[in-house]
């Protein structure tokens, strides 16, 4: 530590939730419980502040001593001495998320502490003896985060509450960002710069999302009577670096990712079509699930955050471009269900009718996803992205690449499903890309395009040592494809519980998981060079790394039914990789030889694990996201 005022959770610091839970089993009986008070002031402290203060959770001057013993070296990074302040300018938005640290790393502890054999009264007691030492204001502030009194819950309940406080914080900062706290909402209005086209995407030539004057709140219908949105796009294959793209890693830190988009069965497999209709209401229609849904009032539509809500993604991507209250989100609590009251797009106590009379008719979106749940090809944030082209377009407002990335991420925190951004710029931009991305609150992604031939089954086939390109090999070998297969496994799992795990272990500064983020933020600069050298073998081996680093930062990514797979198709592969999150969905596999991929093909149409199981044929993309108007 570098003196008496060195700061525990300061963005440079290492000191971990364990770091917390040896300091306080280690603590004397007298200042044990300050530590934990010291953080929680540091909450109330960034509520009170209407920001979030970086890294002022400041250790008792009594226990700085016996924490150089206790705290692993790496934890006691020499930081500078920075100065304090609450004034919201000097702080900035990434800074607030220093308040999810805190609050995720005690809520950690606590439940650490409390799970210990024996332990679960005396931490009872410490909470208690922590909110004994704060005033009726400050545990106001933290009820207003569902930190209640210590009393009146179990510290396992208080440890959960803090969880679900530090992943709302990164939400609304991320919704919110620079126009207000990440604890009090702010507005959003923009408007973008002419457009250009290059490589088949639209982009605002010049655009920021920083330097643009405000947009109007009221939405205007820029479609004919007998005109129809059409937009399509294709699915993303992760290659590897998957969750450096994840807030709030980041944000902090930057990304990078390698991923590819592909057409499923010859065609873009992410479809949404758009009109205007002359009653005053929205349609929503789903074809692949055969549902649909009418919506009539303000409250029908802002219920998107319910667990029981249906088409939340079309809910918030209409209220987010502008149909919602005061041209917002619908975080503000919605009417009592059945009512049309509040604050529509057009001002104080607009209705969802007013707004799209105003608008020039209701609204019609059909949405169709030609992919199985669960896939882990990006489905959900790429039908986000074409929901929110489409109804950009359909409301006459540009929309540049940068702006609908942020968006999307934008709408999955609107949703709770969290998630990062390589989804949406895996499927709105073309071909096989590595994209990084700098530390900062709004992801600017740089591309970089990479060769797709090793990838592309209608390419990589291969003779001895040399690569044989398009059209080479037998005509058997030629109908049936090369050496990568795309197989779905029949299985699903929902990535939400998964993010939270990830998510959460880097919030607590978990040592295993910030090793493995930093090997997978290396990890696509080394796939970008095997796959532009052509190097099949090397891009299989590599596949096969990124599926052990997937593991190893959630060792529930696999299953006994995806090892049995794996297992008998091992003799056959460079390797293979569950694409997404894992669990399920699609695997992605190198074969090593086209005559080996034919002999997986007889293995697992044999016997298949499940009667959903089965290949799909594919194709690399090289449109990205295309919205036209028939």
């Amino acid at each position: 530590m570098a003196g008496e005022d060195s700061r525990l959770f300061a963005s440079g610091s290492a000191f971990s939730a364990d770091d917390l839970v040896s300091v306080i089993r280690n603590a004397g009986p007298e200042t044990r419980a300050d530590w934990i008070y010291k953080c929680i002031r540091e909450v109330v402290g960034s509520i009170e502040a209407s920001v979030t203060i970086a890294g002022d959770c400041r250790a008792p001057k009594r226990e700085l001593a016996m924490t150089n013993k206790v705290i692993p070296s790496k934890a006691r990074n020499p930081l500078p001495e920075l100065p304090v302040t609450t004034h919201p300018s000097a702080l900035t938005s990434l800074e607030r998320l220093n308040l999810s640290r805190i609050l995720h790393t005690v809520g950690s502890a606590v439940r650490k502490l409390h799970d210990e054999k024996g332990q679960g009264r005396n931490v009872r007691k410490l909470l208690e003896t922590v909110y004994g030492k704060l005033n009726r204001a400050e545990k106001s502030r933290l009820a207003a985060l569902g930190l209640s009194a210590a009393s009146t819950r179990t510290p396992r309940a208080w440890a959960a509450a803090a969880q679900d406080a530090a992943f709302e914080n990164i939400s609304r900062t991320i919704v919110y960002g620079d126009r207000g706290s990440g604890i009090c909402p702010g507005g959003q209005s923009r408007r973008t710069r002419p457009w250009i086209k290059t490589t088949g995407v639209w982009r605002a030539e010049g655009s920021s999302l920083d330097d643009r004057a405000a947009r109007p709140d009221r939405p205007k219908s820029a479609l004919r009577s007998d005109e129809i949105i059409w937009g399509r796009a294709p699915a993303r294959l992760d290659l590897g670096g998957g969750w450096t793209d994840t807030p709030p890693y980041s944000l902090e830190n930057g990304g990078c990712v390698i991923n590819a988009a592909v057409n499923l069965n010859g065609q873009p497999p992410i479809q949404v079509y758009a009109r205007v209709i002359p009653e005053p209401e929205i349609r929503i229609y789903s074809i692949d699930h055969g549902a649909q849904l009418t919506i009539r009032t303000m409250a029908e539509l802002l219920d998107y955050r319910l667990p029981t809500s249906k088409f939340g993604l079309a809910k918030a991507t209409l209220a987010l471009c502008g149909f919602g209250p005061a041209g917002r989100s619908g975080r503000r609590r919605p009417p009592e269900a059945g009512s049309d009251a509040g604050k529509g797009a057009g001002g104080s106590g607009t209705s969802l009718r007013e707004t799209l009379r105003a608008f020039g008719g209701g609204i019609e979106l059909s949405t169709l996803a030609a992919i199985p749940s669960g896939s882990g090809l990006g489905t959900s944030s790429i039908m986000g992205a074409a929901l929110m082209a489409v109804v950009h377009r359909m409301t006459g407002r540009a929309v540049a690449p940068r702006e609908l990335f942020h968006y999307v991420l934008q709408l999955e925190q609107e949703l709770t499903t969290g998630g990062g951004w390589q989804d949406q710029v895996g499927g709105v931009l073309p071909g096989v890309k590595m994209i990084r991305t700098e530390p900062g609150l709004v992801p600017d992604p740089r591309i970089h395009y990479v060769t797709a031939d090793v990838l592309d089954p209608r390419g990589n086939l291969w003779e001895g040592r040399g690569y044989a390109g398009p059209g080479a090999g037998r005509a058997s070998e030629r109908e049936t494809g090369g050496q990568t297969l795309l197989y779905y496994t029949g299985l699903r799992r929902l990535a939400k519980n998964i993010l939270r795990t990830v998510v959460g272990n880097y919030l607590d500064r978990d040592a295993a998981a910030l090793d493995t983020l930093r090997e997978l933020h290396a990890y696509p600069p080394k796939m970008s060079e095997a796959m532009a050298a052509k190097d099949i073998r090397r891009f299989g081996e590599l596949i096969d790394l990124a599926w052990k680093l997937n593991k190893r930062i959630d060792p529930d990514s696999t299953t006994p039914v995806i090892e049995g797979i794996l297992g008998r198709i091992g003799k056959h592969i460079w390797g293979a990789k569950l694409l997404g999150a894992g669990g399920g969905g699609f695997l992605l596999i190198v074969a090593r030889s086209p005559r080996d991929a034919r002999a997986i093909r007889r293995l697992l149409e044999e016997k298949p694990p499940n009667a959903r199981a089965r290949f799909f044929d594919y194709e690399i993309s090289h449109e990205g996201l295309n919205v036209t108007v028939c």
